[in-house]
């Protein structure tokens, strides 16, 4: 007699099975296990701890890269700037600058692969004026000496893109040195991932240096606006673009930084171009990353958040970016931080500097202050905000 074939149970005799009795599986499956997964190593860490310090109420990790060292340190005798390769100006009392400068030109002569030689300020001078780069050079050092950083040269490719990079190195890319003390953590691809507490997350720099490459620079986009003949006003990204009459533009090098199409930095108002404003370099926009590194309690004072809520929400009550549509009266004076050179024993000229910006249109709020001159506009995202020059002017 053939065996009947079992019906299968349903879903209520299934559970009232399980009630009764527990069913194992059988032996196979408790002994089979996993092949193993083969993984790349990991990769070489970027930074290393260096100490860690644990308070009431923050907790301090210094790091420090695991590679980078100063030009200055090298071990490579060819690049290595030493006391008797500087041919110093007879009468000058201040050697910080053509301390500088023969390391910047070091660099320069580094990355041309030319033959190594006396840095001679006897018969090369140092260059000082709006438009030279080495006066730029000076007032970044100038800058990165008020907050207690040093600049330092490098012709080796860094990543911009990860606050791990910037955290260990201060300010490393100038196209965003502005921004990094606004940012947080909310948009950041590593410290988003921190949990939030009842105290204060600081990242200090064990190493703080203002990195410069000389392909930071693209001079053949600098531009003199003191020339005769320019335009007062114009027009970028549907918004007005008012000139920066009376500055030198130093061009930072941006195309290879952001996006492959560069309409965004176009001058013919098409879609997607940006608009045109300025950023003074003072101490409540740099000082949060280069003193401090990055920290969550870098906004001092948002004088038009409340302002900004007004107009934009709740969307716009994070901290935010300012920058000026006007260069002077908005940007300059009360935004700047002046610098001296001193080009002889008894002459000594001054600069101040600005960052000339792109800005994304319609992602700001518009306030009439804090500036005497124009609008000011207010980013709460600082990626829509992107320099792309210098500008430097000599002071009376």
């Amino acid at each position: 007699m053939p065996k009947r074939r079992q019906r299968p149970l349903t879903a209520p005799q299934l559970q009232s099975l399980s009630r009764n009795r527990t069913v194992t599986p059988s032996s196979p499956l408790l002994l089979r296990k996993p092949k193993p997964i083969r993984r790349p190593p990991s990769p070489q860490l970027p930074l290393k701890v260096t100490n860690i310090i644990i308070k009431d109420d923050e907790a301090i990790i210094e790091m420090q890269p695991t590679s980078h060292k100063p030009d200055y340190t090298t071990n490579d005798k060819k690049d290595k700037i030493e006391e008797d390769d500087i041919i110093y100006p007879e009468g000058i009392n201040d050697y910080r600058p053509y301390k500088i400068i023969a390391r910047y030109r070091r660099a320069v002569r580094r990355l041309a692969k030319t033959e190594r030689q006396k840095v001679d300020f006897r018969r090369e001078p140092l260059l000082v004026g709006e438009k030279e780069t080495e006066t730029l050079v000076l007032g970044l050092d100038s800058l990165a000496e008020g907050h207690g950083c040093e600049l330092t040269f490098t012709n080796d490719d860094h990543q911009f893109d990860n606050s791990i990079y910037r955290a260990a190195c201060g300010v490393v890319d100038l196209g965003s040195i502005h921004t990094y003390a606004r940012s947080g953590f909310s948009k950041d691809k590593v410290l988003r991932h921190v949990i939030p507490g009842e105290y204060e997350y600081t990242w200090k720099p064990a190493l703080k240096f203002l990195k410069l490459q000389p392909s930071d620079l693209a001079p053949e986009h600098n531009f003199d606006y003191r020339e005769s003949g320019v335009i007062e006003e114009d027009t970028r990204g549907g918004y007005p673009y008012y000139l920066p009459i009376g500055w030198y533009r130093h061009a930072l090098r941006v195309l290879d930084k952001y996006e492959k199409d560069p309409t965004w930095i176009g001058r013919t108002n098409a879609k997607g171009e940006w608009a045109v404003a300025y950023h003074g370099t003072n101490t409540n926009a740099v000082t949060g990353i280069i003193k401090h590194g990055l920290l969550v309690s870098a906004i001092k004072r948002d004088a038009m958040r409340d302002e900004a809520i007004e107009q934009g929400g709740e969307d716009a009550a994070s901290p935010g970016v300012y920058v000026a549509t006007h260069c002077e009266g908005g940007a300059y004076p009360q935004y700047t931080l002046p610098f001296t050179v001193t080009v002889s024993p008894s002459k000594f000229e001054r600069f101040s500097l600005v960052f000339q910006c792109r800005v994304k249109p319609e992602k700001f709020t518009i306030h009439k202050a804090p500036v005497t001159t124009g609008e000011a506009w207010r980013f709460v995202d600082p990626n829509c905000v992107r320099p792309y020059g210098i500008l430097l002017k000599k002071e009376d």
